[in-house]
Formats: C-alpha cells, structure tokens, sequence
C-alpha cells in the first residue's frame, strides 16, 4: 500500500491542501491506495510556456514517509512544503501555484519504478524531485527518460546517476565537479581534513592518527562511495584496518563492532543515512569501543542528533560529520528560513529539511529564468544559471554537478552542531579525542 499526498496552495489563501477526494480546504489530504495501482493512460497537459500557462505547476516525487526511513522523509517533505507555502505566498511561478505531490515509496527501490510511472501519468507531474538517496533515486531515472522529465536533486548523488543522466536529466545541489571531490565529499573531505593533522593538531600527546575503520552501505551510493575513496586513503597513507558492508536495512552491528574494537583503529568511519547512524553510536558506547576520532557521515543532516530521543543523544557528543547549515553561510534566504521553519515546525531545521527547500527554490528559479516549464527549456536555464539555496549557491556543470557546494568539517559539541574546519569557516574548535 502506498500513502499519496497531495499538497496545493491556491493564491487567494496563501496555503489550502489540495484535495484527492473530497477533504477540507487547509488540511493535508492523504488517501490509501495499492502501490500496485496501475498507471492511466491520460496524456500530460499541453500547456507549458508562460504564455499559454493555466493551470498549477505540478512537482514532486516518493519519500520513504514508511519504513526505517520514514523520520529523514517527513524532514524531507517538511522542507518542500514550507518552501512551496513560501513562493506560493510570493505569487507563485509564471503566474501560477505551484503543487506539491509526493507519495510513499516505504524506502523500498522496488517500488519507486512504478510509482513515478503514475506520478507522471495519472498525477502529470511536470518537473519530478528525487527520492531519498541514490538507492531510491536510480530506479526513477528511466521513467523520466521515458517521458522526457527533469529530475532535480537537494541530496542524491552517485557516479552511475551523474555519468549516465547528469545535466541531461538529473541535476544535484549536493555533490561537487569531478575537479574537485565529486560525490565523494564526505569520505575524501574528512580524511584530507584528518591526514592535515599536523596543521590543526594543538595536543602534544595525541598523535597523527593513520589506522582508520570503515563501514559502508552495500547498495549503489555506498560501493560508489568506498570505490572511489579507498585509492586515494592509501595513497595518502591510510592503514585501513576494518572495510565492511552492511546492508540497506541493518540496524545491529554487534559483530561488526567487534570487529572494530580488535583493530584498535584511530578512527572509525561511516557512511550511513542517519536513521542507521544513531543505532551505530549506541552500539558502540554499549561494546565500550575507543578511538580517537568517530565521524558518521549522516550525523550532521538533521538537528536531532543530540536529542536523546530522537537521536543518539549525549552519546552522540563529539561525533566530527560536516555542517550542511553553516553559519558563515547566509545567503538564500537561510536565516528567514531557519526562523519560518521554526515557527511553522516548532523545531529548528537539519541539513535534511533545508534539501527539501532547496529544491524547490532552485527549480522555482529555473521555471522564472526559462519562462516555462518545458523541459529543454528548464535545463538550459539550470545549465547557464547561478541560483541561490537556504545551504549553497549553486551553479552547475555539463554533469548536472553544482560547482559552488563546498561543506565544511562539523562536530557536536555540547549539544550543538558546530564548523570546525576551514578554521576561517569555525564556530568552535575540534574537541578530541573522541570520548565516550
């Protein structure tokens, strides 16, 4: 079964919930159906330049809004939904609303194929948004070849997707040119961040740390992911002393651990999505496990972390990851988003929800500049562009690649998640070692 909500916003009220079958103006309506449902046939709307646009600009795509991911998926759908009430609120795009479908795809890749098939034949979806990660973004990518789609991106990022579809068909505010780390930021910035040791270290008995433990996720963006980084660690020097995989739903790592605190590692390494990442921590504070520095690549996209409930709390304290809303950044409207989402919310927003936001922003854009939706149209517009989001600039290369996305090195420190490095960027200094 699949949950689908439909989310429009008429002019004359700022904010009304689009109705499926029948619910009230400003409530969101979501309704059940089989994901099994099979497509209509019913052709897209014809009208998509400004000129002859009348009719809301239909956007969207799947979340994983069930599931072990269903928490990252509602920060998701949190952060397109405020920015869709926010430029509707505006006047919209081309003169008109813009609405917002997204329907539950369980994280289950499976499923995604069939569901972006009746996205854009049933709901005639003009512009689709990605999914949650490269494991569920892949699988939509032929259905938008299919029917001539642009896919735009605030997280996803893989080798495969940007080789075969970037700038053509997929574009990603995440990920950087190949010139520079590409998708492969996180597991490259923080081990360049870490094998620059003599340049930060302030701590006569800490030595540079070499041993490091790695764990990956076996599926597309994670094999991409250890792929391209292994080279590069041992070439900078790396002994690597743990390399695991483990799999898309796992969420106990007992024996994995085990593993790690044998090797005795300077660092321990993960590149999981976040709703994995807490239970890791835990575990490890549970096996008494010690090393000198724990960074969990996820950690950093929501500000859950540090709650004890929600996230792996005070266990969570020291965990080194990258800051995705830093405060050195200001531009795209981030502090009026941080302050909206707060009041619409009740809770300050993660790297996650600003994705989400950011989206949205950039293809709001794109339409603006292209004058339509079309979708030759919107691509020029995003290749030739520089647009700005509520977390980076971005201007995009041939591959869809966003030149201007340079993350910094974060750690929770006390609570809060802090830049540490480039020092110019820092909001606190790096606290290690790691304790527990």
């Amino acid at each position: 079964m699949k949950r689908r909500i439909i989310w429009a916003l008429a002019a004359a009220l700022l904010l009304t919930i689009g109705l499926l079958s029948g619910s009230c103006a400003g409530e969101e309506a979501t309704t059940t159906t089989s994901a099994e449902e099979p497509a209509t046939t019913e052709s897209t709307a014809p009208s998509t330049t400004a000129a002859a646009l009348d009719r809301p600009v239909k956007i969207g795509g799947t979340l994983p809004l069930s599931g072990p991911a269903a928490g990252d998926g509602q920060r998701f759908l949190d952060g397109r939904k405020l920015a869709v009430k926010k430029i509707n609120a505006a006047g919209g795009v081309l003169g008109q609303q813009i609405e917002l479908v997204v329907v539950d795809d369980g994280f289950e890749p499976a499923k995604v194929p069939s569901l972006y098939e009746n996205l854009v034949r049933q709901d005639k979806l003009d512009v689709l948004l990605s999914s949650y990660g490269a494991p569920m973004t892949m699988p939509a990518m032929a259905v938008a070849d299919k029917y001539d789609k642009l896919v735009l991106s605030g997280y996803s990022s893989s080798t495969g997707l940007m080789e075969q579809y970037g700038g053509k068909r997929f574009f990603t505010v995440a990920a950087q040119p190949k010139d520079k780390m590409y998708v492969n930021w996180f597991y490259r910035g923080l081990t360049d961040f870490l094998a620059d040791f003599d340049s930060w270290n302030t701590k006569a008995d800490v030595q540079k740390p070499t041993k490091i433990a790695v764990l990956n996720e076996n599926q597309l963006w994670g094999i991409e992911q250890h792929d391209l980084w292994k080279p590069h660690a041992e070439q900078q020097g790396w002994e690597i002393v743990v390399d695991e995989f483990v799999e898309m739903n796992q969420m106990e790592f007992s024996s994995l651990i085990s593993k790690i605190k044998s090797a005795n590692p300077d660092v321990i390494m993960t590149e999981f999505f976040y709703f994995r990442s807490v239970p890791f921590v835990k575990q490890l504070k549970e096996q008494g496990v010690k090393a000198d520095f724990v960074a969990c690549s996820e950690a950093g996209t929501t500000a859950d972390w540090a709650d004890e409930t929600k996230g792996a709390g005070a266990v969570g304290n020291n965990v080194i990851t990258f800051d995705y809303l830093p405060a050195a950044y200001t531009g795209g409207g981030s502090e009026e988003f941080r302050a909206d989402f707060k009041a619409e919310y009740g809770r300050d927003p993660g790297f996650l929800e600003a994705a989400g936001y950011a989206e949205v922003q950039v293809l709001a854009q794109a339409i603006e500049t292209a004058g339509s939706i079309e979708t030759d149209a919107l691509r020029d517009a995003l290749l030739s562009g520089s647009f700005e989001t509520v977390y980076t600039s971005a201007k995009f290369d041939s591959m869809g690649l966003n030149a201007e996305f340079n993350p910094v090195v974060g750690q929770w420190i006390d609570g809060r998640l802090e830049s540490v490095y480039p020092k110019d960027a820092a909001t606190a200094e790096l606290v290690y070692p790691f304790a527990q």
